[in-house]
């Protein structure tokens, strides 16, 4: 995966930082949604992809969403889905 990640890098310093700051980066990526749900603890939103729309329906008890995008149209629920910077 990381070298899918580099090959799509068009900004030298972002190919560098994950290079040699975050070299770890490809054990930590995994191909889908589903498989990020299955271990995280907390789930951060930074786009719109409409792959995420979804993503508040397949969490489990224990896990909390971090938006910043405003991905569902509800408000912030405490302890569970807070809403950042919208």
């Amino acid at each position: 995966m990381l070298k899918t990640l580099l090959s799509a890098c068009r900004y030298p310093p972002i190919c560098d930082f994950l290079l040699n700051r975050i070299p770890h980066i490809s054990r930590l990526m995994v191909d889908g949604i589903d498989r990020v749900l299955d271990h995280a603890q907390t789930i951060v939103i930074g786009n719109k992809d409409p792959e995420f729309q979804q993503v508040r329906a397949h969490m489990r008890d224990h896990q909390v969403m971090v938006d910043f995008v405003r991905i569902a149209k509800s408000v912030s629920e405490e302890g569970t889905y807070d809403g950042i910077c919208w």
